[in-house]
């Protein structure tokens, strides 16, 4: 194995590991979310209590 098969192998593990933690698209519906209160026309969330319950969740589930 030369040092090219080494390089590829560890970026392969790094976008795997990426991938594998990435956050899940969500669309903007107008709606958090979390908790279904009104959320800003741009946001996935009313507020970031919502996100960081969201996103603990997400990471409880695996």
């Amino acid at each position: 194995m030369d040092q090219l098969d080494r390089a590829q192998q560890e970026n392969e593990l790094h976008l795997s590991l990426q991938l594998k933690h990435r956050h899940p698209t969500l669309e903007v519906t107008g709606y958090c979310h979390w908790c279904s209160e009104k959320a800003p026309a741009d946001a996935r969330f009313c507020d970031t209590d919502c996100r960081d319950d969201f996103d603990k969740n997400q990471r409880r589930r695996g």
